[in-house]
């Protein structure tokens, strides 16, 4: 007796039989060794399975009985092949579809890290990386998990133990962390000082005392907030916190040429296709380089969505396109206008976003030899403030004050 799955590949055909003597063909069968399974009788007719190969042995026995048949299903190998004969785009298809989704199978979709509080995400993922984990990595490609977790162990030393698993597409990466002390605040007394010569415009103690007051005009390294509080008898030294702004005055000198640099586009452009896996490209066409003595490249990439999830698989067109340096002349205002931002942005990136310009004076202003000079004072308002420990001399001047007064 053969396996169900042994007659599906050679194929299967059911047939019914009428006739007087359609028992008599039964045994005819049996007799050539024709392999007949699921006989069952249907008011006068039987019914029952046959081999494809012998169903085209049939026929003289057919006569030799007087008995007709007919087919009333066909299953197997044979027939599903046929029928993807006739749709050959259709099973193209499915082969693509198939071998499509054992490729997005094998490769890590996500990341997942659990466990961690103290040790960041991003420390993680950079550890990650450096070890293979990374998404769209390709997940035969992966040491051993104990070895992963070992290099992980390694890279995280805040980390007690790290344990690596790959559920799907999925890589998860759960971290113990090391159990440490309570962190003390830094107690190391300290003033806050002035970092340059302003007038005080705001002051805010959070612990400490203050020792100047609002319009006070203070040289650079005088105190502001004093780490040690209290009077003659009883005196305290703490860790000064808080935050002092004021009016502080920066001169820039200005140097803007009239004459200026732009790169403009010629017109001519090379494109190259890439169809995009995950983060590998494959080029399709624009194969060569494209010759231009000045470039700039420009990538538009599109990822497949279902719903809402990005599918790794998309394509991706580079522009490169041939630019050419041109030189133009600007007016001395505008030259002007142009330095005068350069030196705001330059003010806001040294004190802070928070820093607030109240005035621009303009000291001296010129052109020569194709350029606009200028001299300018701005009056600022910024913090001022910054940390200077407290040292012995510090409390000796408070000693020999307290004595001169006694």
């Amino acid at each position: 007796m053969q396996s169900g799955i042994v007659s599906l590949i050679r194929g299967i055909v059911r047939l019914r039989v009428r006739g007087d003597h359609a028992e008599t063909l039964l045994n005819r069968l049996v007799d050539e060794h024709m392999f007949v399974w699921n006989v069952s009788r249907l008011g006068d007719e039987l019914e029952f399975d046959l081999h494809l190969s012998d169903f085209f042995r049939l026929r003289p026995l057919l006569r030799e009985t007087g008995c007709r048949m007919r087919v009333v299903a066909r299953f197997g190998m044979p027939f599903w092949l046929a029928r993807l004969e006739k749709r050959k785009m259709l099973a193209a298809g499915a082969l693509v579809f198939v071998t499509g989704l054992y490729l997005l199978s094998s490769f890590v979709w996500s990341v997942e890290i659990v466990g961690n509080k103290r040790i960041s995400d991003s420390e993680i993922r950079r550890a990650a990386e450096q070890s293979g984990i990374h998404p769209w990595a390709w997940k035969f490609r992966l040491p051993q998990m104990d070895e992963l977790s070992s290099r992980l162990a390694r890279l995280l030393p805040d980390a007690a133990w790290v344990g690596v698993s790959v559920q799907g597409t999925r890589v998860r990466i759960e971290i113990v962390e090391n159990t440490l002390p309570e962190r003390r605040e830094l107690m190391n007394p300290r003033h806050l000082v002035s970092t340059s010569d302003a007038v005080v415009t705001e002051i805010f103690a959070e612990r400490g005392k203050p020792v100047v007051r609002r319009n006070t005009r203070v040289k650079k390294g005088d105190i502001l907030i004093s780490g040690i509080i209290g009077d003659e008898e009883m005196k305290q030294v703490v860790v000064a916190k808080g935050e002092v702004r004021g009016l502080v005055w920066h001169e820039y000198e200005i140097r803007v040429p009239l004459t200026q640099n732009r790169k403009v586009y010629t017109g001519n452009e090379h494109e190259k296709f890439y169809l995009v896996f995950g983060n590998r490209a494959l080029q399709i066409t624009g194969y060569g380089k494209s010759g231009y003595a000045q470039e700039v490249t420009l990538a538009e990439r599109s990822m497949l969505r279902w719903r809402n999830v990005s599918l790794p698989i998309g394509w991706m067109t580079e522009h490169t396109k041939e630019v050419r340096t041109e030189e133009f002349q600007i007016g001395a205002e505008i030259a002007k206008q142009i330095g005068l931002a350069q030196a705001r942005a330059d003010i806001l990136a040294r004190f802070g976003t928070d820093a607030r310009i109240h005035s621009e004076n303009i000291l001296h202003e010129n052109m020569d030899n194709g350029k606009v000079y200028m001299k300018v004072l701005y009056e600022v308002e910024h913090i001022i403030s910054t940390e200077r420990p407290i040292v012995y001399t510090d409390m000796e001047d408070l000693e020999t004050k307290h004595n001169k007064k006694e």
